[in-house]
């Protein structure tokens, strides 16, 4: 039995440590939040990640809450369908889930602590000595055998790598709610409607009869939308989405919207001795792909799995660097202040799209299983 340290309690950190936990481990996660939780609206749990939570135990707990995806649309102000990618290319009970990470939090959560991982909430680590953590305050935790830094895309751990991280902050982020869907108006599909490459807006059904919004903004542009109130921000996006008319009903006020800043981030190494970095903490993207749960998930299981953390890294790299590239591209598309970027988009991704290696690829690509240009990997 080895001494496990993993510092963060969010997707990769509860994942890792409800498997390190099944396997005879003794594991303790370190949350810096006192009263830890989710933070953001909801996600699209992909057939990869959908695979790990079944190996976890969880995914019939997870589903029940959640909405069944069976595809992602992209349309146009004007009417022109350029992105229509339905699972079912793939086979016919490929499907995506579209969940509240309040729900996943608390499967992870209960997974993890049935298993018997101990969560510590309100442990800020500041430094490292080794094998051992160090709080804010003094106190010392392990000494581990392998401590594991799960503490998202503004990782602290990542400091204690002896590698430079390159690191860019988005400009673009997002306004987010979660809305009642009475009408069941985007019920199966993740739909997303554009204007150019400077207006977005996404509906992402998260279960229990609601819908996730998700308003592309510039950061520096959000006090403002705040500031211009309800009725402006409504009229705005009802131009773009006559559609989201009965869910906007349930918008009362723009304190219901929470700003999503991006941020991307890649290391020449993800572990030093018996420091590894998993998920947003060595890989973060922005969510052109909607893959960020999904790789942490998997590199939760791949790292379980790993005879070394050599082998680890190995196993996971290829993916997140392909995923990574592919987020950075598309963000010229789909985040840009030049509308003329979405024109390639929008007049040659349907009809590139329809030849049938290209299409099948795509759907690869949104499935999570691509780990290159030409490569997939088994689930």
């Amino acid at each position: 039995m080895s001494a496990i340290g993993i510092v963060g309690a969010g997707t990769a950190g509860l994942a890792a440590a409800a498997l390190y936990a099944r396997a005879g481990h003794d594991v303790q996660v370190l949350e810096r939040a006192p009263n830890p939780g989710p933070v953001g609206a909801g996600l699209l749990l992909q057939p990869t990640g959908i695979g790990v939570l079944r190996r976890l135990g969880v995914l019939d707990e997870v589903a029940a809450g959640a909405a069944r995806v069976s595809e992602v649309v992209g349309t146009t102000v004007g009417g022109r369908r350029f992105m229509d990618l339905a699972y079912a290319g793939l086979g016919e009970e490929v499907h995506g889930l579209g969940v509240h990470r309040g729900a996943l939090f608390t499967a992870l959560r209960g997974a993890a602590a049935r298993a018997g991982a101990a969560l510590l909430p309100g442990v800020e680590i500041v430094r490292r000595q080794d094998r051992t953590l160090i709080d804010a305050g003094g106190a010392r935790y392990g000494p581990y055998d392998r401590i594991v830094g799960a503490d998202g895309a503004r990782s602290a751990m990542r400091r204690f790598l002896p590698v430079r991280a390159r690191i860019h902050d988005h400009r673009w982020g997002a306004l987010w709610g979660i809305f009642p869907d009475a009408a069941g108006s985007f019920d199966g599909r993740l739909d997303q409607y554009f204007d150019g490459a400077s207006r977005m807006v996404g509906f992402l059904p998260t279960g229990a009869g609601a819908v996730s919004i998700f308003w592309s903004v510039r950061l520096d542009r959000i006090d403002a939308v705040r500031t211009a109130g309800v009725g402006a921000f409504r009229a705005d996006l009802l131009s773009l989405a006559p559609v989201a008319e009965p869910v906007l009903g349930g918008l009362t006020s723009m304190e219901q919207l929470m700003p999503a800043s991006y941020r991307q981030v890649s290391l020449p190494a993800w572990h030093d001795g018996t420091l590894v970095l998993v998920g947003d903490a060595a890989h973060a993207l922005s969510p052109q792909l909607g893959q960020g749960a999904n790789l942490a998930l998997m590199d939760a299981a791949a790292l379980v799995d790993a005879e070394s953390l050599d082998a680890f890294e190995a196993a996971r790299r290829a993916q997140a660097r392909f995923y990574g590239f592919g987020a950075r591209a598309l963000n010229v598309v789909f985040q840009n202040d030049l509308d003329l970027a979405a024109w390639p988009r929008d007049r040659l991704m349907g009809p590139v799209s329809r030849m049938p290696w290209v299409r099948r690829r795509a759907l690869e690509v949104l499935a999570g299983i691509a780990a290159g240009p030409f490569a997939s990997i088994k689930t």
